[in-house]
Formats: structure tokens, sequence, C-alpha cells
């Protein structure tokens, strides 16, 4: 007689570790569901971030590009006025020389003449001038007179 209610309050007792149990695992589901959400939120936080970064990348790799057209602009004129840089140097060089060698030859028959006014002979103006004996004889003509 006693068994049909020991039976009940087994059964009770069961049905409660069960309802326990259960509401135990709800509640961890909830607190996971919980944590699922705040990792949600986060990872669209990030998202964002990654949106806005990427936004500023592409601005970054335009104005780049930008440059790049600019420089490019600036390298070609550039470039032509090193080439005419190179052309002045080497007229330039080119006419140092013509002055440098005019320049002593200037000198040479300057000495030249001051050595006839002297009275200095073709041997002289040969041996002293390294000139060839007729410029020798050519210039005593031009400056005898």
């Amino acid at each position: 007689m006693y068994w049909p209610a020991i039976n009940s309050v087994v059964i009770l007792c069961f049905a409660i570790v069960i309802i326990l149990a259960f509401s135990q695992i709800i509640r961890r589901l909830a607190d996971k569901q919980d944590d699922i959400d705040v990792l949600k939120k986060q990872l669209d936080e990030q998202n964002d971030k990654i949106t806005i970064y990427e936004n500023i990348t592409n601005r970054q790799q335009q104005q780049i590009t930008d440059i790049n057209k600019n420089l490019t602009a600036c390298l070609a004129p550039l470039e032509q006025l090193e080439v005419r840089i190179e052309e002045v140097a080497s007229t330039t060089q080119l006419l140092q020389s013509n002055i440098d060698s005019e320049s002593s030859e200037h000198k040479l028959y300057g000495r030249a003449k001051k050595m006839i006014e002297m009275g200095a002979d073709i041997d002289e103006l040969v041996v002293e001038c390294e000139i060839p004996r007729a410029e020798a004889e050519l210039l005593i003509s031009i400056y005898k007179k």
C-alpha cells in the first residue's frame, strides 16, 4: 500500500530533477545566446571598421594615382630640360676650348708683334714663339710696315 505513494514520490522527485536539469540547460543556452549576440555585435562593428578602412584605402590609392600622373607630367619637361642642359654644357665646353685656343694664339701673336717691334728677326720668332718660318716671315712683313 505504500508502494504507489513511494512510486509517486520517486516519480515526482525524478520529474523535479529533470525540470531542474532542463532549467539549468535553458539558462546555459540563454547565456550562450547572449555571448553569441555580443560576438555578433562585435563582428558587425569590425565589419563597419573594415568598410571605413577600405574607403580610406581607396581614396588614398586614388590620391597616389593622381600624384603619379602629376609626377609623370612633371618629369617629361624635366627630361627635356636635362637634355637641353647637356647640349648647353657641351656647347659651352666647345666655346671655352675655342676661347682658350684663340686666347693662347692671340697671346702668341701679340708676343710676336712685340718682338718684331723690338727688332727680332725671323729665327728668333720661330724659336721663341714656336711658329712656322712662313708665319714668322708673314708677321714681320705685316708689322714692320
